[in-house]
């Protein structure tokens, strides 16, 4: 019911400005009172954000579907379309905090190859610089549309700052920097990858994915601050998570190298980034799911997590580690957790293969 009255407040809110627009500019009325101006111009600029915002996340997903990449998730604050059980919801969503207004999330194809995967990078690439191109062709259409006084010349004004606005940060903080990166730098590019793999419906089937980023895995060191040391945790965590999903051991020497490096480090949580956090959590459930080592497990959530435990009570990685080393002992509970943490419940693939990992674990914790 939230939802339905979510979702009409704002059809409503949407519809409302327009008529208030199309109400001013039909019988060009103007308005002296100063207070209705500021609210007007106010409604105006959330309206024309929101609308900036559509085009360029609709152009990223149109050429994505150009290139063959159907969609996995298209988020345009505050919508939020995904696909649960073969239908597609839109929903409403205020209360999470996006790091961007507006993202795509393709569904990544079957990678066969190498030239597969370059294939598939390139398409990311395109797909990712569509937006800014269409941000500024927008800007460059509204620019030549000729106004000169009005509410539909100020519509047009506020249209032209914000695809402004949108275009010098999406090219300079955003989009552009992602499409040079993947272009120019391999290691980004796997973990690009890799990260919307978790998104895929063919997360399972996506092997050669998984062996070429197990042949480019370096030794890295968590107090490096190297930006490509960074990436090396992200792909060796998402490499780690795939062998837990198959209950494989890790047989590559430098993966296994530097979960021991970690194993011996002393660190403070507080300085770590959220990929070097992603990491260790993923090392402890591999060492308690695979290895069955779980005074390694538990040694090495004490020494990173255990004074954090009240601030991350909510955090689910957290949550999930804390289960498979045994502090959690309800199936239902890790369930419950899991499908309340918004990054995974808004897609249905990626929760799915977290279920999976949660599922079988639990089958072989129940066997034993």
């Amino acid at each position: 019911m939230k939802k339905i009255q979510n979702s009409t407040i704002i059809i409503v809110f949407f519809f409302v400005i327009f008529l208030i627009n199309f109400y001013f500019l039909n019988n060009k009325v103007s308005i002296n009172n100063r207070v209705l101006n500021i609210i007007l111009l106010i409604l105006n600029c959330v309206f024309c954000l929101f609308i900036v915002t559509l085009i360029h996340e609709l152009s990223h997903q149109i050429v994505a579907i150009i290139l063959g990449m159907n969609l996995s998730i298209f988020v345009s604050y505050p919508f939020i379309i995904s696909k649960r059980r073969e239908r597609w919801k839109i929903n409403i969503n205020f209360g999470n905090k996006f790091k961007y207004l507006g993202f795509i999330i393709p569904n990544i194809a079957l990678i066969k190859d190498k030239e597969d995967y370059s294939l598939n990078v390139m398409k990311v690439a395109i797909t990712t610089i569509a937006g800014p191109i269409s941000s500024l062709l927008f800007l460059i259409l509204c620019s030549l549309i000729p106004v000169y006084s009005g509410n539909f010349a100020s519509i047009i004004r506020i249209f032209i700052i914000i695809s402004l606005l949108l275009v010098v940060s999406s090219l300079f903080y955003g989009d552009g920097p992602m499409f040079l990166l993947l272009l120019i730098n391999k290691e980004y590019a796997i973990k690009s990858l890799l990260s919307m793999n978790n998104y895929s419906s063919n997360y399972f089937r996506n092997l050669y994915l998984y062996e070429y980023a197990n042949n480019k895995c370096e030794e890295i060191d968590i107090k490096n601050e190297n930006q490509n040391r960074s990436y090396q945790f992200e792909i060796q965590s998402y490499i780690i998570y795939n062998h837990i999903l198959h209950g494989m051991v890790i047989h590559n020497e430098t993966v296994k190298k530097n979960i021991e490096w970690l194993l011996c480090s002393e660190i403070e949580l507080n300085k770590l980034k959220p990929e070097i956090i992603l990491y260790i959590h993923t090392v402890i459930v591999y060492l308690a799911v695979i290895k069955k080592d779980y005074n390694s497990g538990k040694e090495l959530y004490s020494k990173n997590f255990l004074q954090y435990e009240e601030i991350l009570k909510n955090h689910y990685l957290t949550q999930r580690t804390r289960y498979f080393l045994g502090y959690i002992d309800s199936f239902d509970r890790i369930i419950d957790i899991l499908e309340n943490c918004f990054e995974y419940k808004i897609s249905e693939n990626k929760i799915n293969i977290e279920k999976e990992l949660l599922y079988r674990s639990n089958i072989r914790h129940i066997n034993q």
